[in-house]
């Protein structure tokens, strides 16, 4: 995935503040996910576009869109009809272990911090790279 749109990597230093710009994502809406299945040099990826609420925003509404680009994706599941509905959040669970990335989008418990926790997600992606960008809020 090339960078023509200014997409910004997601690091494990600057997870906390990340997550604290978009309030770790409560309320958010998922509207849209994507994988692609690529051949020759390119990677699988994800791309997740949700609807979240940014502290940063100017003016009446803080809602903005967020696009969140997952690459060298390993694993991926999304379960609809089990603990709880996946497309709007309550919170968002992002963990590096190693040089893999874990975006938990309806975690099982609380703040998960075990691989075994997010493995129980209904919406989990796990890959080696996120980048991200935000655009003005649209459905």
């Amino acid at each position: 995935m090339e960078n023509k749109y200014n997409f910004q990597e997601l690091t494990e230093i600057q997870l906390p503040e990340f997550l604290s710009r978009f309030q770790n994502f409560h309320d958010g809406l998922i509207r849209e996910v994507q994988l692609f299945f690529m051949t020759g040099s390119f990677d699988t990826h994800a791309r997740v576009v949700l609807s979240v609420i940014e502290h940063q925003q100017t003016g009446s509404s803080k809602w903005i869109n967020l696009t969140l680009e997952v690459s060298n994706v390993s694993f991926f599941r999304l379960q609809e009809g089990g603990k709880q509905s996946c497309v709007v959040l309550f919170d968002i669970a992002i963990k590096f272990f190693g040089e893999a990335i874990y975006l938990d989008f309806c975690p099982f418990q609380p703040e998960p911090e075990e691989i075994e926790e997010l493995l129980q997600s209904d919406f989990l992606i796990v890959g080696k790279r996120v980048r991200w960008i935000t655009s003005p809020y649209a459905e």
